[in-house]
């Protein structure tokens, strides 16, 4: 029964701004976890705006100890395609639009009553 001590977890980043203050201080308590055993801690992270795009470490001190993670930040709509769906989306609209303008004009002239 051997349990690693109740430490602090801290949480340190370039880019990726933390929006708990106890996490970027390091004065969140971690809770004894046991041999072998692994804890979840769930962290709130922002990006200054929905569109960047960048490579980030994530540097976590438990207990002395500072454990480095790399990550990448990218949007959540990939902008690659985004031009592509919004001219097939108005060249949908487009085409039924001028299609029902075309059948209107063709039952007014051609079709006489």
């Amino acid at each position: 029964n051997a349990f690693q001590q109740t430490s602090f977890l801290g949480i340190n980043t370039g880019k990726l701004s933390i929006l708990e203050p106890d996490l970027i201080g390091g004065t969140r308590p971690t809770g004894p976890i046991p041999a072998f055993g692994h804890a979840e801690f769930e962290i709130n992270t922002r990006t200054k705006s929905l569109i960047e795009n960048y490579d980030d470490v994530l540097e976590i001190t438990v207990a002395g100890q500072k454990f480095r993670k790399a990550i990448q930040v990218r949007p959540f709509i990939v902008f690659q395609y985004f031009p592509w769906v919004l001219v097939g989306i108005v060249g949908g609209v487009a085409v039924i639009y001028f299609g029902v303008l075309g059948a209107f004009i063709y039952r007014k002239r051609f079709i006489k009553r």
